[in-house]
């Protein structure tokens, strides 16, 4: 006897969300689906899964926050990053560029792109930022140290790159890179 009440009971629950309508149904996963994709949620999801070392997991979140109309100098940010730290460098060109398209005046994203572009050897593409950026920011010692880098070491250009070496150790005479800057200079001047 027992059973069979315990059999009823289940039975009638069952039956008590069958009452509901396949239109209820969607219009309550529609509401969790469009709870659940908010800019906001999906950044908070990138960053949870960017913490924990997923940068596949994260630029996928990121990628929809940014599509749900999130910040896109964060989020341009956070995709060039996790797509750097997962070793993707050129679908971080590709954010840096989608994002520099809109927003030509990024100078802390063109610096970055152009640090990309030279792991990757476009050469020209990081030369023309890089000269941008020291046009646009003369008094950067860092950007100055890396055109000095790839003028020097990529392109062969050495008086070019003493200049900016020169440019970066007037700047920065005890920065961290003005040793190696110092010895670049030198290398110029002996014969």
């Amino acid at each position: 006897m027992i059973e069979r009440i315990a059999v009823f009971l289940l039975l009638l629950s069952f039956g008590a969300g069958c009452g509901r309508s396949a239109g209820e149904s969607i219009r309550a996963n529609a509401e969790v689906v469009r709870r659940e994709s908010t800019p906001e949620v999906l950044l908070h999801r990138g960053e949870g899964f960017a913490a924990v070392g997923d940068s596949t997991r994260a630029e996928q979140y990121y990628a929809a926050s940014l599509a749900a109309g999130g910040d896109p100098p964060l989020l341009s940010r956070r995709l060039i990053s996790v797509c750097v730290m997962g070793q993707r460098y050129r679908a971080a060109l590709g954010y840096a560029d989608d994002y520099l398209l809109r927003n030509p005046s990024d100078h802390e994203v063109r610096f970055a792109r152009a640090t990309i572009a030279v792991a990757v050897g476009e050469t020209e593409l990081a030369r023309a930022d890089l000269s941008e950026l020291a046009t646009a920011q003369p008094n950067n010692p860092d950007v100055h140290f890396a055109l000095a880098m790839l003028l020097r070491d990529d392109l062969a250009e050495l008086p070019e790159a003493r200049e900016h070496f020169a440019r970066y150790l007037s700047l920065a005479p005890n920065g961290a890179k003005a040793a190696q800057a110092r010895d670049a200079v030198r290398q110029g001047d002996s014969p």
